[in-house]
């Protein structure tokens, strides 16, 4: 019953605060998320006793449209809204949800807070996973939802699809970043209902003329890529992570990794070359790849040279680094995260995981089962811990795998 309470709640809860906030405005926005939340807890104490309605969905809008009615009546605002007892409870939310994303990019925000609220709002995420996101303390995040919320409260900005559409080429980027980084964390702490959600998401733009443009059909191609491998990250039988090179590729999802092509071939329709092109063109090569061996590791070098002058960050040189071991050999690799890249990622588990992996190809045992140690003090899920534990406790010498790191 709790999976399925998750479930549900990952699932819908942003298009159910979606459907409320276009009746109630973007002045309720604090309002149509408590409702929903509420909603969770009222099926939480019903359902195990009265059995699971046959349209749970539509039973948590109702429940979260009536919580929103009784508070607006004790507030006497329910002048304020007219048509809230007329939402269809079957709706399906998409106009709604695209409006709720566009809503979040509203141009009197800061692209930081755009992007936040977005997580926040529409993709589930709490304040602590969007911190993570940002590798930021978790005050300044909820210091800058508030900040985003009220802003928007004073501005009285309106729930308008139409008008938030013929505006997205001054939104999209915001859009864009918020989806790369939801999917990002389900894929990084294995949890496929983040990364699905981001998918779901991210089909209903490269659907829509106004928003599938080729950095949109860039992003969609990666994300699609980069989950086709979701079957074969974990052991089924209880081993933990199973890093790449060691992935049973007859498990890949094929149908998902030839749609990915596909939106790259689309993606190739414009001049611009975003991140999302070069990223994309990255896991293309890994899932068209027949073996570990047969990877092209040099072309992929060169992309994450020219990603990193389109985007300058430090996990982006955490990727290189790998991809340069792979080329030239772990000194190569060693070299880039030499200087103020570990104190940047100080507590990011990939980074230790990573140069621990590359010290132990060089030869230095101690150095690297110290970092995979590192890895497992600050691993973000048990399956991620139990998996560096185990590194630290091998023989270091005689391991000849690389953890790959895909953001």
């Amino acid at each position: 019953m709790s999976d399925l309470f998750e479930g549900l709640f990952r699932e819908s809860a942003g298009s159910l605060v979606s459907i409320l906030t276009r009746t109630l405005g973007a002045r309720h926005l604090d309002l149509a998320e408590e409702c929903v939340q509420d909603a969770l807890i009222k099926a939480m104490e019903k359902w195990p006793f009265h059995g699971v309605p046959n349209n749970p969905r539509a039973w948590l809008l109702r429940a979260a449209r009536n919580r929103a009615i009784d508070v607006l009546r004790r507030d006497r605002r329910l002048v304020e809204i007219t048509d809230l007892e007329a939402i269809e409870v079957d709706a399906t939310g998409v106009d709604e949800e695209l409006g709720m994303v566009f809503l979040c990019c509203h141009p009197a925000l800061p692209r930081e807070s755009q992007v936040a609220l977005i997580l926040k709002t529409v993709g589930g995420l709490g304040v602590r996973e969007i911190a993570r996101a940002y590798l930021m303390p978790e005050a300044a995040i909820a210091q800058r939802l508030v900040r985003a919320k009220s802003k928007l409260r004073d501005l009285q900005a309106e729930f308008d699809l139409p008008q938030a559409m013929a505006d997205c080429q001054g939104r999209l980027d915001s859009v864009l970043e918020a989806l790369y980084l939801l999917f990002n964390e389900g894929y990084s702490v294995y949890a496929p209902e983040f990364s699905e959600e981001a998918i779901r998401l991210g089909r209903l733009l490269v659907r829509n003329p106004a928003t599938a443009l080729p950095r949109t059909h860039a992003l969609f191609a990666l994300m699609l890529l980069q989950s086709a491998r979701d079957g074969a990250r974990v052991d089924p039988n209880g081993g933990g992570v199973v890093i790449l090179q060691d992935q049973d590729r007859s498990l890949w999802n094929r149908e998902r990794i030839a749609e990915g092509i596909h939106h790259i071939d689309l993606a190739g329709h414009g001049d611009a070359l975003s991140r999302y092109h070069l990223e994309a063109g990255i896991a293309s090569l890994h899932a068209l790849a027949e073996s570990w061996e047969a990877t092209d590791w040099r072309t992929i070098c060169r992309l994450y040279v020219h990603l990193e002058t389109v985007h300058p960050t430090a996990v982006v040189r955490l990727n290189r680094a790998v991809a340069e071991s792979q080329c030239h050999g772990p000194s190569d690799g060693l070299t880039l995260l030499d200087g103020e890249l570990e104190q940047y990622l100080a507590g990011y588990p990939p980074f230790y995981a990573v140069k621990g992996h590359l010290l132990e190809r060089a030869g230095q045992k101690n150095e690297a089962k110290a970092y995979f140690q590192k890895a497992s003090e600050a691993a973000r899920t048990g399956i991620e811990r139990s998996f560096f534990e185990r590194r630290a406790r091998q023989n270091v010498g005689n391991f000849r795998r690389t953890v790959t790191v895909i953001r």
